[in-house]
């Protein structure tokens, strides 16, 4: 008890200083009666016999001060009570302890359903990703909620240390253990993305996953969107099978994010692009130019060609030196060819080509090609009355005269040849400047006949002179029989 009345003692001494250093004009203006008392209580005497009476005395005797006064705080009664220096830290250190442990907890109990956070993974499981979202637990990602498609993949992609952007779906605990899913993160991320991209006429690629009525599903950044059949090309789409597992070059021309709804189209680039491109071709093409283009139509007149945002005519008559029935026989829709510019119309948009005019004339090279006297194999292409012409290549044709034809009288041509027969023909005359052939079907054959013959007294001559030992009838009646062939 002794040295508690002692500690006591030191406390009090050191309250009643504390009380004596206030300002006098903070006294004064607060308690003017208090500072009377505390004036007559300075008196040393008074001061050094105070005895326990100080523990129960009443706060404004020993303060000096009312309640009211905010400078006077060391002369509060909690100072003056019973209480040592350790119980005062303690009281002002559990404040701070408090907000330590409210900063510690505060991660989890702000986050909620529905959040976008990012954590860095520490644990990469079969069936799990863990995430550390600065809580005092991990948050948990499942497999089924790593990505829209190919989960498997994705989960092999993912290592320790990597940081990743997650949905919160939901709160398990007041612990704060969270379950979380990655797919729906990338999901909102790419809402956003499409969002901007509508805003900003961004091209994007899609890749066809499914034929649906009236249109095709397709997969833009982890979203499903849907170009109506419409907006697949600049013309008809036909068969939309076609497009399955394709790329299409896309837009978006709507967007509803609480629907999660994104239609769009190839054929607004499409459709830019070949208006930029056909302005630029017809202030450039000039006739006498070669072009690429692609064939897009066939008609029984001619070919349709793309030169690139115009079409121009390729006709018939133009498809080939030689003669042509149908446009088919020559070319393609889809093939790429190069072709001459024979006339611009710009006034009236139309453009005349010529696929021949770039293959050259072969009746330029016709004398280097062929010599007269020369048997050739040609194609009967036509008969008429006075004869028949044969193609030697497309392009060169020459004329069988019907007194050529045979080493008899042919009354028509088609006693001896029909359309489509391949021939020999003797080369009788050329007229590179007129184009003009003149051939024999008589004389070829007069030829071959004199080439038989010669082969045939070769062979016998060659048989005679192997034969050098014995008698036979060829030997006596050679001679003979040989006579009688000829006559």
């Amino acid at each position: 008890m002794t040295m508690f009345d002692e500690e006591m003692e030191k406390v009090e001494e050191g309250a009643v200083e504390a009380a004596a250093d206030a300002t006098p004009e903070a006294v004064a203006e607060d308690a003017p009666v208090a500072n009377e008392e505390l004036s007559e209580s300075r008196e040393p005497t008074e001061l050094s016999g105070q005895s326990e009476e100080a523990e129960t005395a009443e706060p404004s005797e020993l303060s000096g001060q009312s309640e009211e006064s905010e400078e006077s705080e060391p002369s509060e009664p909690s100072e003056l009570s019973g209480e040592s220096e350790e119980s005062e830290e303690s009281e002002l250190s559990e404040p701070d302890q408090e907000a330590m442990m409210n900063l510690d907890l505060g991660t989890p109990r702000q986050i909620k359903q529905g959040d976008l956070i990012s954590g860095a993974v520490v644990q990469v499981r079969d069936d799990e990703v863990l995430i550390d979202i600065g809580g005092k637990s991990e948050g948990v990602i499942p497999r089924r909620e790593l990505a829209l498609k190919d989960a498997d993949d994705v989960l092999e992609n993912i290592n320790v240390g990597d940081v990743l952007d997650v949905y919160v779906l939901r709160v398990d605990n007041d612990e704060g253990h969270l379950i979380l899913s990655k797919k729906r993160a990338d999901r909102a991320k790419a809402l956003d993305f499409l969002e901007k991209a509508m805003e900003e006429k961004t091209e994007l690629a899609g890749e066809v996953v499914r034929v649906v009525k009236g249109g095709l599903l397709v997969d833009v950044h982890g979203v499903r969107g849907f170009v109506p059949a419409s907006l697949i090309e600049r013309g008809y789409a036909g068969d939309l099978e076609k497009y399955l597992e394709k790329i299409l070059r896309l837009r978006v021309i709507e967007f509803d994010r609480s629907k999660a709804k994104v239609v769009l189209s190839q054929k607004a680039i499409l459709q830019e692009e070949f208006l930029k491109a056909q302005k630029e071709l017809w202030e450039t093409i000039e006739a006498g130019e070669i072009r690429k283009g692609t064939v897009r139509h066939l008609t029984n007149f001619g070919a349709f060609v793309d030169l690139g945002g115009v079409d121009g005519l390729l006709h018939i008559s133009e498809l080939s030196w030689g003669r042509v029935k149908h446009p088919s026989d020559v070319v393609q829709e889809g093939d790429e060819i190069e072709v001459y510019v024979l006339s611009v119309d710009k006034e009236n948009k139309r453009i005349s080509l010529s696929l021949k005019q770039v293959q050259g004339n072969p009746w330029d090279k016709v004398d280097e090609n062929y010599n007269v006297g020369e048997i050739v194999t040609g194609k009967v292409m036509r008969t008429v009355s006075f004869g028949a012409f044969v193609q030697l290549e497309p392009g060169v044709e020459g004329l069988v005269h019907i007194s050529r034809m045979a080493d008899y009288h042919v009354v028509k041509p088609e006693d001896v040849v029909n359309a489509g027969d391949e021939i020999k023909v003797k080369i009788l005359d050329i007229n590179k400047q007129d184009q003009r052939i003149s051939l024999s079907i008589k004389d070829a054959q007069e030829n071959k006949t004199e080439d038989k013959g010669n082969n045939q007294e070769g062979s016998e001559q060659s048989h005679t002179s192997s034969s050098s030992v014995g008698v036979n009838l060829g030997e006596v009646f050679g001679d003979l029989l040989t006579r009688a062939e000829h006559k």
